[in-house]
């Protein structure tokens, strides 16, 4: 899309709209759910606990939710411009694959994080799950937290200032 010329970029619409919403949402969650793990970290009183807090309570990671996001919202942004035909004989189909191959980005980032979340790809689960095995609070976490994408239950609980039953 950045090789568009800016005469031929199509005017600022819906989804360039609803693409910076994703992707200043994605940002925010990303950066605020690394500084609040961080902030958790550094709290002596949680030395060898998991991080259960803010954004924690209601994905197992929320940081990968705020980079899919990010990723899907340029993505989103950017699908106009890639739409666009690039000259008089340039097929529906070359922009269509144009399309297509730019989603592959957010794409192929569900795939890694599911896989990562699930155990699938990577150490981290059987990692994880050595480390806090002892505490019976890990295995209701697991059960009641969604791995990437928060419930609308969670996330109704967390904007009433409820808690979990």
């Amino acid at each position: 899309a950045a090789a568009l010329p800016v005469k031929a970029q199509p005017a600022f619409g819906g989804c360039q709209l609803v693409g910076l919403a994703m992707y200043a949402s994605g940002l925010l969650i990303e950066t605020l759910s690394d500084a609040q793990k961080w902030t958790f970290k550094q709290d002596p009183a949680n030395s060898g606990r998991f991080c259960s807090v803010g954004l924690w309570s209601l994905s197992q990671h929320p940081n990968w939710l705020g980079n899919l996001l990010l990723w899907s919202g340029l993505f989103l942004y950017n699908a106009p411009a890639l739409l666009t035909t690039r000259g008089p004989n340039e097929s529906v189909l070359r922009r269509a694959l144009r399309l297509g191959a730019a989603a592959l980005s957010p794409l192929m980032l569900l795939g890694l994080f599911s896989g990562q979340a699930s155990g699938a790809i990577g150490p981290g689960v059987a990692q994880a799950s050595s480390r806090y095995a002892a505490d019976p609070k890990y295995a209701a976490y697991l059960k009641d937290t969604p791995l990437i994408f928060p419930t609308l239950g969670g996330l109704g609980r967390a904007l009433s200032g409820s808690a979990r039953p």
